[in-house]
């Protein structure tokens, strides 16, 4: 049998000063590329080439890095 979820279950609270840092400021930037391999590598093919007229179209969750590149 399913038990229900009690509300307290239904979301994570985490406590700030378990984060280690102030505000995300504190954090600093990335030095490496969010996404899967296959998709940097597109970017990657995507932005060699030499001819003009072409784009390239992302997508993804809120989040997910995709102006990494950018």
């Amino acid at each position: 049998m399913i038990k229900p979820l009690s509300i307290e279950k239904l979301r994570k609270r985490t406590n700030p000063a378990d984060l280690g840092f102030e505000t995300t400021r504190d954090i600093g930037g990335l030095e490496t590329i969010i996404g899967q391999k296959r998709a940097v590598e597109a970017i990657s093919f995507g932005l060699s080439v030499p001819n003009k007229g072409y784009n390239i179209f992302v997508v993804g969750s809120q989040g997910s890095g995709r102006t990494t590149y950018t």
